[in-house]
């Protein structure tokens, strides 16, 4: 097989992952084999195997995608912008992650993954270092919000632990019923509760 270009691996297994993810999404993880995949990104076999190991290796992958959603790390270290500014923008990525065509396929896909956590320690370990890291970043920005004195006094830890608990309730609100939700109604509502 010719060596790939790097643009042309990376579409290459772009391509792949969004078969998984349309697999995963529409027959589940289990029901889903790498025939499957390849089948639905037009590919043999042997070239999913070239690019990842298991079909293991495709959802731990997919999962660690959720976790640039909201660009968070890049939220949080820009310079220019205040704590209340750094806030808001980490509601409009959320709120513009979730207006996008994208969100209801990650959606079935982490609940996919809060499934298979049960009995898949890898998988566990994926998911809980995603919350992980949304836990982290949004207690930082919060924190910081605090001792600039533009977010309310609150325990900064337990309201990241909430508004993650919010988001997953309502994403799963809105893949039920997906005129359920306001999101921009919601990111003025948290603005306005917890922000001077």
């Amino acid at each position: 097989m010719p060596k790939m270009k790097p643009e042309a691996l990376e579409a290459r297994r772009n391509q792949i992952l969004q078969a998984a993810l349309k697999c995963f999404v529409d027959a589940g993880y289990h029901k889903t084999s790498v025939d499957d995949i390849a089948s639905q990104a037009g590919l043999s076999k042997g070239s999913i195997y070239t690019h990842f190991e298991s079909k293991h290796a495709l959802l731990l992958t997919l999962l660690t995608r959720v976790s640039q959603v909201t660009d968070l790390p890049g939220i949080l270290g820009a310079e220019t912008t205040t704590e209340q500014e750094k806030f808001s923008a980490v509601l409009e990525g959320i709120i513009s992650y979730v207006q996008s065509g994208d969100f209801q396929d990650y959606a079935a896909l982490l609940m996919v993954a809060w499934r298979e956590a049960q009995s898949d320690l890898a998988i566990r370990q994926t998911v809980a270092g995603l919350y992980a890291g949304m836990r982290g970043g949004f207690s930082q920005l919060i924190q910081q919000g605090i001792e600039s004195g533009q977010i309310e006094p609150i325990d900064a830890r337990s309201f990241a632990s909430i508004l993650i608990a919010i988001f997953d309730g309502l994403m799963i609100q809105a893949m039920v019923d997906d005129q359920a939700i306001d999101w921009q109604a919601v990111a003025e509502t948290i603005r306005g509760i917890w922000i001077y």
